[in-house]
């Protein structure tokens, strides 16, 4: 995994693979990769072996009085910037579909969170790979900012 993670720069979204950015044009790979297979986790006790990326657990959201799935819009806030989510992406709206969520992620590699009953990793990030449990293509103005940094700044 490490030859790819040198040579391409990966954004990941809810649904799987957002954008690739290759950095040398002899590896032509494509990927459809979601958050789960950047993780290395456990789902529902389950261990599910992802490309051992970033470790971390996925859960579920479990309180009786939360609407499951999280749809909709919702905050982020970034904990740890870089090219792709600098600061004029904090506190902005993203869209969300999901169940389950992120636990036990090392927080360097917590670039945003978000609150739904609890806060929540919704970016992560190692080296030049970008994992993110909103969708960037659905959310507007600001999700096209993020697939805009993606692709130039990085």
């Amino acid at each position: 995994m490490k030859d790819l993670s040198e040579k391409k720069i990966l954004l990941i979204g809810a649904n799987g693979l957002i954008g690739e950015k290759v950095c040398d044009a002899l590896l032509n790979l494509k990927c459809n990769l979601t958050l789960i297979d950047i993780l290395d986790a456990k789902l529902l006790n389950k261990k599910i072996k992802g490309l051992d990326i970033i470790k971390g657990e996925i859960v579920k959201f479990k309180k009786k009085n939360l609407i499951i799935p999280h749809m909709g819009w919702n905050t982020i806030k970034i904990k740890n910037t870089n090219i792709v989510f600098d600061q004029t992406t904090d506190l902005k709206d993203f869209y969300f579909v999901h169940s389950y969520y992120f636990k036990g992620v090392n927080s360097k590699n917590v670039t945003a969170t978000t609150k739904y009953s609890n806060n929540f990793p919704s970016v992560v990030n190692i080296g030049n790979v970008y994992g993110v449990q909103f969708h960037p293509e659905k959310s507007h103005k600001e999700g096209s900012k993020i697939i805009k940094n993606f692709i130039f700044k990085s």
